[in-house]
């Protein structure tokens, strides 16, 4: 789970993930339509992607809320995804 606190047009929203995004009302529904808005695009970071539901995987949900949901990130605190190791083999 980590919390992310942020600035929405000067207002402070504090967003929580664990496997769903809860927290206050406006920046959670600017999580969703976010999320909706980018179904069938790659959302991540370095070789670990979505297409699809974005907000079930933590590494797309931490990407979407501290760099589409927020004007500017105040905080993150708890435990923050980190990439899944690179299986033997792979091209990358």
């Amino acid at each position: 789970m980590f919390t992310v606190k942020g600035r929405i047009s000067g207002q402070e929203y504090t967003l929580k993930y664990d496997g769903e995004v809860t927290g206050d009302s406006i920046a959670v529904g600017i999580a969703e339509i976010t999320a909706d808005a980018l179904e069938d695009t790659l959302v991540g970071k370095g070789y670990q992607y979505t297409m699809t539901d974005h907000i079930d995987d933590p590494v797309s949900a931490y990407i979407i809320l501290t760099e589409h949901v927020f004007d500017e990130v105040v905080s993150v605190t708890g435990d923050i995804p980190e990439l899944d190791a690179v299986p033997d083999g792979a091209v990358v």
